[in-house]
């Protein structure tokens, strides 16, 4: 744990100075980018006060062939504008390190059988650099008989021809040349793709289609595989997620099937030029291999009902001796999120570099688990760094020590070895598509440890990357979570007075929340988190705050089991304390009795309608109220999402006016923080209503669209489905409902969509929406959630890890019809799952998504 420690105000003062710049800098137009590289900014700090880790920034690069490292501006992965393992040092100036030696990026290599031309071999790689030179075009090495006198067989090391664009006559020409994009065949990659940049949220793709090079054949060209790369920067987050799919082009007359070898690698340079790049790493990984008998990896919810392709047995293959481990992902879920040595479980592996000297850490994780890994490719006795892997091979998972061991600059390479068929074959049910999950990140050192650094020292993985920035992640806030809360969230103040220490938590008077013991105190109602999971995700554990300043547990206060403060010191006179907490007994007061109560398992504090929505949305709401209701969860207020000026101006409402323009009906710029564009125009909630009811932190409910309530539009920024605003979003893709982790990207627009989903924030704050593509949806997805069988079971019964659920509905047919709705889409966090086979969907399964390869 790394605490922010700021004073309120000047945090408010620093955000809006920024959001000021960024209103007068230029923006990049959403849609196809020419440009060969692009730089994206964090939105840290943000207005995450509740979030227990330092909020600093991070700021990535990356370039169209896929590569997080942005060649004209020396930047990738700059976290605080103090580290960048990518482009070190920080910064737009090149220090000890030559740019010819900065690796990151991807690599494939491609075995298959031709119908006429025999076995092929055909690789690809964009590493950004080869050692020799940096960037470049696409480069293609092209010996007589594969082979060159002076460099050997041909292999990324080597240089290469540039060659034409024209698919149809991609000849070579020129001079050789060195470079840090290579193949032996035909690779041609398109302009960036930008989906969506939003004031938190940025996603782009970039594409790169593969061909065999045969330059007897007319064409010469044959298509295999397209690599399309998805990076998604949550900008308030300290990683970047990239999906990688490859995608079978194998024409049938050409070929059958492929055994493909896809890696994500690349040099850590962690650190800068005072204390230098010298790291202790280490590979947490769930396979055996040689140089690495150690089983440990980390638990997710996203198993093989998760993917259309598993990656390679290597017990039962045509291809033995090509992978260490697998298959992945595995069938099981474990009943934990943490580190398992258990093989039967999903898992994904981590790679972690630590150095000590400038106190920052680096992870790269990967989903699913790895079939070939090594953490110091560089070390001769590897020299891995620029192929694919065997299972033979050295599957370093620490410094190799006939190199000296650690600490030292680490080269990571993870792989995952898969066959993909010709999509003829699909309908016979032969994968055609592969997707793997890489996440990257940088903060700062604080938990983090590696048995490298020696006696007393063990690894473990940094505790803000593994309990929070990856269980969001890998193990998240989901649907089934939601109709299974069983907690509430209540807010106390106090006032200190310089000597006082010790604060007992109060149930509040005025909510008709009855207080069992009599005595006015929260008691052993307290939820109580222990404290090594205090600033872990999704643990609803209290945050104290003086003066507007987050207290840190263990350091500011303790907290008892019955809900007591005591303060390490006593808080100033005259200065405000705020206690947001959790209670997990909740009884509303019914009569006059100590007895006349309605006992609850779990409440929302709030549901909420736009302030310029129609009459519809509340019709809505009331069905969801109703659906929490029977699910025993109580809802204890309403509210609107702004303030309804000038008619109603007392009601409730969960916005914050943190913008300057004046609130006016029809308009939300008094509620954002600048104009609604890439990296402004943020919205944020306020603290509490009145000092009664918490509405940071707390538990939320959102009916209506992002063009109708300001909630959604918040939450656009967060959730796997999100709605296409104009002038964010692709142009193809404005006005659209967008399934982004859909395997084909499916996106639906007009009548008779809806979006159900949910959200836990780096605030705490719990949400859940209803919403629809037009005010008759939200109230049918509102509808069919409470009145529906179907719809009142299906989030009771749903695996683990469901965060979005996208309905349609055929208006030609009565409500009450068999047809009327179905299940389009079931998404996570990075894949979309196969509702359709599992066992306790059987009784409806054409009613329901299964996934969705791209056609």
């Amino acid at each position: 744990m790394y605490p922010y420690k700021k004073v309120l105000s000047v945090i408010i003062a620093t955000i809006m100075m920024f959001s000021l710049m960024l209103a007068i800098m230029p923006v990049t137009a959403q849609g196809e980018v020419e440009e060969e590289y692009m730089k994206v900014e964090g939105a840290l700090p943000d207005y995450y006060v509740l979030y227990p880790y330092a909020r600093e920034n991070l700021v990535i690069g990356f370039s169209k062939y896929g590569e997080l490292i942005n060649g004209d501006l020396n930047l990738g992965l700059e976290y605080a504008g103090e580290v960048d393992p990518f482009a070190a040092p920080a910064g737009p100036e090149i220090g000890s390190i030559p740019k010819r030696l900065w690796f990151q990026g991807w690599y494939i290599e491609i075995d298959y059988k031709h119908a006429t031309y025999g076995k092929r071999k055909v690789w690809a790689g964009a590493l950004f650099s080869d050692s020799s030179d940096w960037g470049g075009p696409w480069l293609r090495v092209e010996f007589p008989g594969d082979y060159d006198p002076t460099y050997g067989w041909e292999d990324f090391r080597d240089p290469g021809y540039q060659y034409s664009a024209d698919i149809n006559n991609p000849a070579s020409f020129g001079d050789l040349l060195h470079g840090g994009r290579k193949t032996n065949g035909t690779a041609i990659t398109t302009p960036i793709k930008v989906i969506y940049h939003g004031p938190r949220k940025f996603i782009a793709q970039v594409t790169t289609t593969i061909y065999d090079y045969v330059p007897e054949s007319s064409p010469p060209s044959i298509p295999l595989v397209n690599v399309t790369i998805t990076l998604i920067f949550e900008k308030v987050k300290k990683q970047v997620i990239l999906i990688k799919e490859v995608k079978s082009l194998l024409p049938e007359k050409e070929g059958t099937y492929m055994k493909i070898q896809l890696s994500d690698r690349g040099e850590v340079d962690l650190g800068n030029e005072e204390v230098g790049y010298h790291s202790y790493f280490h590979f947490y990984t769930i396979g055996k291999a040689p140089d690495d008998d150690e089983v440990l990896a980390v638990t997710t919810v996203y198993n093989s009902s998760w993917t259309a392709c598993k990656t390679e047995d290597p017990d039962d293959t045509l291809f033995p001796g090509y992978s260490a481990a697998g298959p992945y992902p595995q069938d099981g879920i474990a009943s934990f999120y943490g580190t398992t040595s258990d093989p039967d479980v999903a898992t994904f592996d981590v790679f972690q570099a630590i150095n000590p000297l400038s106190g920052h850490v680096f992870w790269a994780a990967f989903w699913p688990s790895l079939s070939d890994w090594c953490a110091d490719a560089w070390a001769e006795a590897a020299n891995v760094w620029w192929r694919a892997m065997k299972a033979s091979d050295h599957h370093y998972i620490d410094g190799y020590a006939g190199a000296g061991g650690e600490p030292r600059i680490p080269f990571y390479v993870g792989e995952w070895d898969f066959v993909l068929w010709s999509p003829a074959f699909a309908e016979e049910g032969k994968p055609v598509q592969f997707r793997g999950v890489t996440i990257y990140g940088v903060t700062y050192l604080d938990d983090a440890d590696d048995a490298d650094m020696g006696d007393g020292h063990t690894n473990d993985i940094e505790d803000e990357a593994l309990n929070y920035l990856l269980k969001q992640v890998f193990w998240p806030w989901d649907l089934l979570k939601v109709v299974n809360k069983d907690t509430a969230r209540l807010v106390n103040f106090f006032v200190g007075d310089g000597v006082t220490t010790t604060f007992e938590l109060y149930w509040p008077s005025d909510l008709r929340l009855v207080d069992p013991d009599g005595d006015g105190l929260v008691g052993d109602d307290f939820w109580y988190v222990e404290d090594d999971a205090w600033d872990d995700y999704s643990t609803f554990s209290e945050r104290v705050l003086v003066d507007g300043e987050l207290m840190v547990r263990g350091i500011d206060y303790i907290v008892t089991e019955d809900g007591v403060i005591e303060f390490t010191s006593p808080p100033p006179p005259g200065s405000t304390i705020k206690v947001l907490f959790s209670v997990d007994n909740i009884r509303q007061k019914v009569g006059p009795g100590i007895e006349d109560f309605i006992a609850y398992d779990g409440a929302w504090e709030w549901i909420v309608v736009g302030r310029d929505s129609d009459p519809v949305d509340s019709i809505g709401a009331a069905m969801v109220s109703e659906y929490f209701l029977e699910k025993n969860m109580t809802v204890i207020m309403s509210a609107l999402d702004m303030q309804d000026v000038p008619y109603h101006t007392l009601v409730p409402y969960i916005f914050s006016k943190i913008g300057e323009a004046e609130d006016v009906r029809g308009s939300r710029d008094a509620y954002r923080d600048g104009p609604l564009a890439p990296n402004s125009g943020r919205a944020a909630v306020k603290d509490d209503w009145c000092k009664h009811v918490p509405i940071s932190s707390a538990n939320i409910i959102v009916v209506g669209g992002p063009l109708a309530n300001l909630g959604a539009e918040y939450l656009n920024d967060f959730t796997s489905a999100f709605y296409g605003t104009a002038g964010l979003t692709h142009p193809a893709l404005e006005g659209k409902l967008i399934a982004l982790p859909c395997w084909s990207k499916h996106a639906f627009s007009g009548e008779g969509y809806a979006l159900i989903a949910t959200h836990k924030d780096l605030n705490g704050t719990v949400w859940f929406e209803v919403w629809g593509m037009t005010g008759q949806d939200t109230y049918y997805a509102s509808w069919w959630l409470w009145r529906t069988y179907y719809g009142y079971r299906i989030l009771d019964i749903l695996p683990p890890g469901v965060t979005s659920l996208i309905i349609s509905f055929d208006y030609s047919l009565h409500p009450t019809e068999e047809c009327f709705w179905k299940v389009e889409e079931a998404l996570g966090t990075i894949s979309e799952v196969n509702l359709a086979g599992l066992p306790a969907f059987s009784e409806w399964p054409h009613k329901l998504p299964k996934i969705h390869p791209d056609p």
